[in-house]
């Protein structure tokens, strides 16, 4: 079995005060998302919103991912990455609640 580390890096850019991106790493599962926040002063609370969710989504399907890291089970290998697409899905639908009820949150993204 292949085994991966990572690490994330990110430059600020030119003209850039602050880094308004996040990371979400399970490397056990290979998987990652890079949240790249964006419009203004809310960006960065879109990106760690993004990251603040994926870890809440994947951490309620812990058994399937403790069954995943002993087995490598390709079927729950395939249901981890139905989970990363319903999360998204979800991950959305909270950045638009919270905007709308606070809309000085409108236009920020991830």
């Amino acid at each position: 079995m292949l085994k991966f580390s990572s690490i994330s890096a990110f430059n600020l850019g030119s003209g850039r005060k602050t880094n308004e991106n996040t990371t979400w790493v399970k490397e056990q599962l290979g998987l990652y998302a890079i949240s790249d926040g964006a419009s203004g002063p809310f960006g960065k609370w879109a990106a760690d919103s993004v990251c603040m969710k994926m870890e809440e989504i994947f951490s309620s399907h812990r058994s399937t991912i403790d069954k995943y890291n002993e087995t490598q089970a390709r079927d729950l290998r395939n249901q981890l990455f139905e989970i990363m697409d319903v999360a998204v899905e979800q991950v959305n639908q909270y950045l638009l609640a919270e905007i709308k009820k606070d809309p000085k949150k409108s236009g920020a993204a991830a």
